[in-house]
């Protein structure tokens, strides 16, 4: 998963993460500015990190799980709609956890959680909310 900027420091990133989720690139900071502010709320309480280590193009990388009270922070973020479904899949990451990743993307858009809260229903930006 993957959540938005919380600042234009990577404008690029930003476009993305807006088009993506087909809103203004505004709106996709201060829908960083939400994701990151549920995770430090939701990590007040404990959490558990789990790593493992991926060879990526010669070299290798540490990848890690968050988990809160045995949730898995990634599917949280997604099913809030505050982080996109994004990266490489390393090995481990099974059909069923795309699947369910997928599942509950579906059902925050449905529900308008976070950012698809920003975009009509054809995924086109709208105008901030009071």
């Amino acid at each position: 998963m993957d959540a938005p900027e919380v600042s234009f420091q990577h404008a690029d990133r930003v476009r993305q993460q807006a088009d993506y989720f087909g809103i203004t690139p505004e709106q996709a900071i201060e829908v960083g500015i939400m994701a990151k502010q549920y995770t430090e709320e939701r990590l007040n309480d404990g959490f558990v990190v789990v790593t493992r280590w991926h060879r990526v193009y010669g070299g290798s990388r540490k990848y890690g799980r968050i988990l809160i009270d045995g949730e898995d922070l990634a599917e949280l973020l997604v099913a809030n709609g505050l982080a996109r479904i994004h990266g490489m899949r390393i090995h481990g990451r099974t059909q069923e956890k795309m699947e369910r990743l997928l599942e509950l993307e579906e059902q925050a858009k449905a529900d308008r959680m976070g950012a698809w809260g920003f975009s009509d229903p054809d995924g086109q930006a709208v105008a901030k909310r009071d």
